[in-house]
């Protein structure tokens, strides 16, 4: 195979993430979490991400729908490898993907005193 190939196949395959580009995650198992997250540096190859606040749209029993709040963050910096499948690896079973525009679900938290 031609090198220039190569290269372009290899180029096709890794979905850039952008800088400001918001990402979302959402846990498997248990209670259902949406976290999401900015991207606040990026390269080819990886990116450094900050969870920020979300913002209950609506709220019915124990459910909860959710949508980001750009530049409100509530973590330190973690820098990720960007995977070929274009997400990013946040911790053992929870990827966070390219988000949509679109609100998520989430289980409500109730705190009792």
């Amino acid at each position: 195979m031609p090198p220039f190939l190569l290269f372009s196949l290899i180029f096709i395959c890794v979905k850039k993430i952008q800088t400001g580009q918001i990402l979302v995650s959402r846990t498997t198992s248990g209670i259902i979490r949406v976290s999401f997250y900015q991207v606040i540096r990026s390269t080819s190859r990886t990116c450094e991400v900050r969870e920020i606040k979300k913002n209950i749209v609506s709220q019915m029993h124990d459910e909860q729908e959710v949508k980001p709040i750009r530049n409100e963050f509530i973590s330190d910096p973690l820098r990720r490898k960007v995977q070929d499948t274009g997400c990013i690896k946040i911790s053992n079973n929870l990827f966070a993907w390219p988000w949509s525009g679109q609100s998520h679900w989430q289980a409500s938290f109730i705190f009792v005193p």
